[in-house]
């Protein structure tokens, strides 16, 4: 679905973006940046724990052939 919008930008604004990414439509220019804020925001949320912060990560258990306090048995070590 397409929308008109109209954005307010200044002439040196609009210049930078230009000199920087090499594109010179203003409406690719838009576009691209807002592909590139969506991907840096997407991002920083997988970064933060994705999309459930609460999760909890299941304990990690080593192997019984790596771990050391175990006999070859798989039985405990005496303390």
């Amino acid at each position: 679905m397409r929308m008109e919008r109209k954005i307010m930008l200044t002439d040196e604004e609009l210049a930078d973006a230009m000199r920087l990414t090499g594109i010179t439509d203003p409406q690719a220019l838009v576009r691209h940046a807002l592909d590139e804020f969506v991907k840096r925001l997407r991002l920083d949320r997988l970064a933060k724990g994705g999309f459930a912060p609460d999760f909890e990560a299941a304990p990690r258990r080593r192997p019984p052939h790596l771990r050391n306090d175990l006999d070859e048995d798989g039985n405990p070590l005496p303390d």
